[in-house]
């Protein structure tokens, strides 16, 4: 006899890391905000950024707050932490954020997330955000690929790039310093604290 195991997932989900894209970054599913993964592994970027995240009914069952089927913005988060940015095959040493109805996680996506925690709504974060750095306010930058895009031929996608690597670099710099100067640092939290900082400032404006 030949026994056959089909197992059905409850929800297959693909992130797409953006700096330039980033892979083999760690990506994890973080429900309640503590910054620890809330799944028992974790799951890493390909050559081209992505990484898909497959949850089984019962977990999905436990995070769908609300019983639709499927993640909502305010029921978790991805984080992606470290990688190596392919554009420029240098070290990622910092950690992007997104909320859990995202396909793309990126420095924009980290500062939209930080509003969300302020109290903004994700509508209100996406063009508080766009105001701010004049960008489209009819982009959601949460499922908005601009490496992608801009190889589609969309005029919007270049300015959207600018942004996530002036936001990038400013995780870098910050993140290489932090290194440098402390032996004891092992990276990660000062550049997405920068980010913090800057999203607290748009949401007050």
């Amino acid at each position: 006899y030949t026994l056959y195991i089909i197992l059905k997932s409850g929800a297959e989900i693909e992130i797409t890391a953006v700096d330039g894209y980033l892979s083999n970054a760690t990506v994890i599913f973080d429900a309640d905000g503590d910054g620890i993964s809330d799944l028992n592994r974790k799951f890493y970027t390909d050559s081209n950024g992505r990484a898909k995240i497959i949850l089984s009914q019962s977990e999905l069952q436990t995070f769908d707050l609300n019983g639709n089927g499927k993640l909502d913005p305010d029921e978790g988060k991805f984080v992606v932490i470290g990688g190596i940015d392919t554009s420029t095959g240098t070290r990622f040493s910092g950690k992007l954020i997104a909320d859990a109805n995202a396909s793309v996680i990126s420095p924009l996506t980290t500062m939209i997330s930080k509003m969300m925690d302020l109290g903004a709504t994700k509508e209100e974060a996406v063009t508080g955000l766009a105001l701010a750095l004049e960008l489209d306010s009819s982009i959601d930058f949460t499922n908005y690929d601009p490496i992608q895009k801009a190889f589609e031929g969309d005029n919007r996608a270049a300015t959207v790039m600018m942004a996530n690597l002036r936001m990038a670099n400013l995780v870098n710099q910050a993140e290489g310093l932090l290194l440098a100067l402390s032996a004891d640092y092992e990276g990660y939290e000062v550049g997405s604290a920068i980010l913090g900082e800057i999203a607290k400032s748009l949401t007050a404006q």
